[in-house]
């Protein structure tokens, strides 16, 4: 049956062509391992045994839906305008949401060239949207801390510990998301000790700039470090981005994976590809 749907169909594709089928993964894995090897040497393309199609990569680069990294972009330039509306005092504001304005446009520029996976862009929203609430009332006056504080008797507003549990928690996938688009690395140990490194050198990199601004501004940077008489605070700061970079790698990196698998056929041949049957 076979051999006569062959002999039917060969007339149609010419006796140069070449047809088989495979399962969808082993066809992405296949397709990252094309550039550079001998598919792409001169003889086997001057003699058309072989036409490599790129154009399946640069889809398959591009996140599927791509209304809601637009809808993102618009609904956080629409919360920084609320944001900005009467804060506690401009300077403050200003400081904190600082790394949005930073951030957000680099975002926009890469999208075309290097899209990321669409949890990354939603997380990096609520990130966002903590540091928006953080710069408008201030760490130690947000709503939400001291609600938290009356009802589990703190000594303080802890809304800064939240702040600073999303700095590892975000900052997490997305060191991943470049690490395994944009290095050797493969998941695995040495990707997750890489990943929380970068998160706690990014942490410490940002406890200079706090440091950095109470010697320019003296007290009137008190309300951007949010200290609130805490000799620890730069350390318990560390820990809380340290427990949220494990907490990310630990919770989501499968459900990560599974994102860039989809997003990027050239990373998806880094997982193993499971046995057939």
């Amino acid at each position: 049956m076979i051999s006569a749907t062959l002999e039917y169909l060969r007339p149609q594709a010419g006796r140069e062509t070449l047809t088989f089928t495979m399962p969808y993964r082993r066809f992405l894995e296949m397709e990252a391992t094309v550039a550079g090897s001998f598919l792409e040497e001169e003889p086997w393309l001057a003699a058309g045994r072989l036409t490599v199609r790129h154009r399946r990569s640069e889809t398959m680069s591009q996140p599927r839906n791509r209304r809601e990294p637009r809808f993102l972009v618009l609904a956080t330039v629409t919360c920084l305008a609320v944001s900005a509306i009467r804060p506690h005092d401009y300077p403050t504001w200003l400081m904190e949401i600082a790394p949005i304005l930073i951030i957000a446009p680099l975002l926009v520029a890469s999208y075309r060239r290097l899209p990321l996976t669409t949890l990354l862009y939603r997380l990096l929203f609520v990130h966002a949207l903590i540091l928006m609430v953080g710069g408008h009332y201030t760490y130690a006056e947000v709503p939400l801390g001291n609600w938290l504080k009356e009802l589990f008797g703190f000594a303080r507003n802890h809304y800064d510990r939240i702040g600073h549990f999303a700095q590892g928690f975000v900052p997490a996938i997305l060191t991943r998301e470049i690490l395994l688009r944009r290095s050797p690395l493969l998941p695995g140990k040495w990707l997750f000790l890489l990943t929380t490194s970068v998160c706690l050198a990014f942490s410490a990199c940002y406890e200079f700039i706090e440091w950095w601004s109470a010697l320019l501004g003296g007290s009137a940077a008190d309300a951007f470090l949010g200290t609130q008489g805490d000799v620890w605070d730069t350390q318990w700061d560390m820990f809380f981005c340290l427990i949220g970079a494990l907490t990310a790698q630990l919770l989501l990196a499968r459900i990560h994976d599974r994102a860039l698998r989809e997003t990027d056929a050239a990373v998806a041949g880094k997982w193993p590809v499971a046995p057939e049957g």
